[in-house]
């Protein structure tokens, strides 16, 4: 009655049948990734956006089932399509959601339109119109912008009811958007702006009044504070919004215990997973009968719970949610998938993937328990069991601290090999860097023997620079040059490393998807990249570099024979031309591919076609310009993109 949490156990489930599925798919009770919620409290409606679904799901939860069907679909005609687009009716990733009980409507943050759409909502019909939209000046547009009226990439909505005031989490421009929503005019101009001093102005940073990407937004109507979560500065900024002026201070912060500190937690031995500290803080939600902040870490698996009655600057939570050990009780410094600590057989999100055939070894990213863990193979390059021999980034295999240290790692995503010289290069992505591991005998928690993208191995910051790096994610050795390929996600380039000797935080000698160092736009050229979490293949004999650029839905292919900076790609996968970025789930296209891996003495190219559910398989002895992949894996032919365990 009092409205406090009564034990740590979920009671209900929606999207599965029971809490051991994990089955998506596009249907009345299935769901592919949900993002944003909101409530109606005076009809029991529960509002989901069901983000790669491109839809929002509407359940009447006056009583719950258990995987129960929603009673309605917005941005959809039904409930078993799926498909993306920028009309009146249809999303593109809605990511955020808010109701406005006053006027009965719902607001959609529509991600991959740069919008805000608006439904009437007070009775539903299935794939209705939006009655209006911010972000854009009609239905059938969807350009980003960094103006007073225009959007980029919406991730959170909070609304001030009282006042019909709409904040929005406008996190590729690091910014919140103010809107005034009593009477809405379409691509309307935002009336304040918080992160920014001026509307024309997109910069991020780590300071009082600065954010890195805003995602979660949360609002307490009794105060007027406005929480945001500001995920790449590890932090949740408090702001008095009574009155606002554009760009101002924020009063609180939580998370960190100042306003200068950035994502890493330096010497703090509870690294980002503690009682006071925040990992990638995505949702929020304010309840106003207690007085708790709940924040959802995505990268430390936890709802943690502060009590913001009253702000102390770094304040302790108060209770957890997704964490607790095997006697129930919560833990703070748990960040494990299943509840349980990490061992030498267990994973927690595993990605990257290298093998040594010749000394017999696989090299295993394993992300969120941030380490690298090794396995012996046989002569015959065989597992010869499911248990770890070795862990790199950690101590031991029971620890997974995120550390910016020598020997430690924080989300580490893709590896290189180079086999001639056994140095094992790891993409260290939260410390905004490369580690170098001699590998020719490890030993557990080594310290790495060099780092690019910073000057030490105490420093994580991001940088676009000639020496710096700001998020990179794939990895390429090149073993006649020696070069290192590195994919550099929020710069939106590849950079290019010569590793025959490394000095720390040594300078790269060229750059791909850009003509400088100093510049990080994104483009659907022959020249331009967009790709966040992309891979990297080599073809050292014929000197290709493979590049998976996901977010055009592409792999784009690079003669390194001689490289200039910013040069043109050589042809294309995925697209016909170099200037279209559409997905599909046929014989030549692709949807948010990301791992690459090629076969020099087939000239295969392997393709993770992600969201299709498949691997594609490429004869690239010689390209052609979108042609079809030769083979499938995953699917039984190339128009099925099902997702399945078995």
């Amino acid at each position: 009655e009092s409205n406090e949490l009564v034990d740590y156990e979920a009671d209900y489930v929606l999207g599965q049948t029971d809490f051991s599925g994990v089955d998506y798919g596009t249907t009345a009770s299935t769901m592919n990734s949900p993002t944003g919620l909101a409530y109606n409290s005076a009809s029991n409606t529960l509002f989901v956006a069901d983000y790669y679904n491109n839809r929002v799901l509407v359940f009447d939860v006056a009583e719950i089932t258990n995987g129960e069907d929603a009673v309605n679909v917005l941005g959809q005609p039904d409930f078993v399509t799926g498909s993306s687009g920028v009309t009146q009716s249809t999303l593109y990733y809605p990511y955020a959601l808010a109701f406005n009980s006053a006027s009965n409507t719902l607001f959609v943050g529509d991600y991959g339109n740069h919008r805000i759409l608006v439904f009437d909502v007070a009775e539903i019909t299935n794939g209705e119109n939006a009655i209006n939209v911010l972000g854009q000046t009609t239905f059938t547009v969807g350009t980003s912008g960094t103006t007073q009226a225009k959007l980029k990439n919406p991730r959170g909505l909070t609304l001030n009811s009282a006042s019909g005031t709409l904040f929005v989490a406008d996190s590729y421009n690091h910014r919140v958007m103010v809107f005034d929503v009593n009477f809405i005019t379409n691509g309307e101009n935002a009336i304040n702006v918080l992160g920014q001093t001026i509307y024309t102005s997109g910069s991020g940073g780590t300071a009082q009044n600065k954010f890195y990407y805003p995602y979660g937004l949360a609002f307490d109507p009794a105060r007027k504070f406005l929480f945001v979560g500001d995920v790449s500065n590890g932090r949740l900024l408090v702001f008095d919004v009574n009155t606002i002026t554009n760009g101002e201070n924020a009063i609180n912060v939580l998370g960190k215990d100042n306003y200068t500190s950035g994502y890493a937690v330096n010497g703090n031995s509870d690294g980002y997973t503690s009682q006071n500290r925040i990992n990638n803080p995505r949702g929020l939600f304010f309840a106003t009968t207690t007085g708790h902040l709940f924040a959802t870490e995505i990268f430390s698996r936890r709802i943690i719970i502060f009590d913001v009655n009253s702000i102390t600057d770094g304040e302790d939570a108060v209770n957890v949610l997704g964490q607790t050990d095997a006697n129930g009780q919560i833990n703070f410094k748990q960040n494990s998938w299943y509840n349980n600590l990490p061992t030498a057989d267990s994973l927690s999100f595993n990605r990257g993937l290298e093998s040594d055939a010749v000394n017999h070894r696989l090299f295993l990213v394993d992300v969120f328990n941030h380490r690298v863990l090794v396995f012996n193979l046989d002569t015959n390059n065989v597992l010869q069991d499911k248990i770890a021999d070795y862990v790199l980034g950690q101590p031991n295999f029971l620890s997974a601290e995120c550390n910016t240290t020598q020997n430690g790692l924080c989300e580490p995503s893709h590896l290189a090999y180079d086999y001639e010289n056994q140095r094992l290069f790891v993409t260290d992505v939260n410390n905004n860097r490369i580690v170098v591991f001699d590998v020719s005998e490890i030993t557990n928690g080594e310290n790495a023997i060099n780092v690019l993208g910073q000057n030490n191995f105490l420093s994580n910051i991001s940088a676009t620079t000639q020496n710096g790096l700001n998020y990179p994610q794939g990895l390429g050795y090149d073993s006649v040059a020696n070069r290192l390929f590195v994919n550099d996600g929020y710069n939106n380039r590849l950079m290019v490393f010569d590793v025959a000797e490394i000095v720390d935080g040594e300078n790269a000698v060229n750059v791909l998807g850009q003509t400088s160092f100093t510049v990080r736009t994104s483009g659907t050229t022959q020249s331009k990249l967009y790709s966040f979490f992309g891979d990297i293949a080599v073809d050292s004999v014929g000197r290709r570099l493979f590049l998976s650029d996901n977010v055009n839905e592409r792999v784009l292919v690079f003669d390194i024979a001689e490289i200039s900076d910013g040069e043109n790609a050589v042809n294309v996968l995925g697209q016909t031309i170099f200037t279209t970025k559409t997905s599909g789930t046929t014989q030549n296209k692709m949807f948010r591919m990301e791992g690459l891996d090629y076969n020099p003495e087939t000239s295969l190219l392997f393709v993770a076609d992600r969201y299709n559910n498949r691997i594609l398989i490429f004869d690239v002895i010689s390209i052609t310009d979108g042609e079809d992949a030769v083979n499938v894996v995953g699917q039984d032919n190339f128009t099925n993109n099902s997702g399945g365990t078995s």
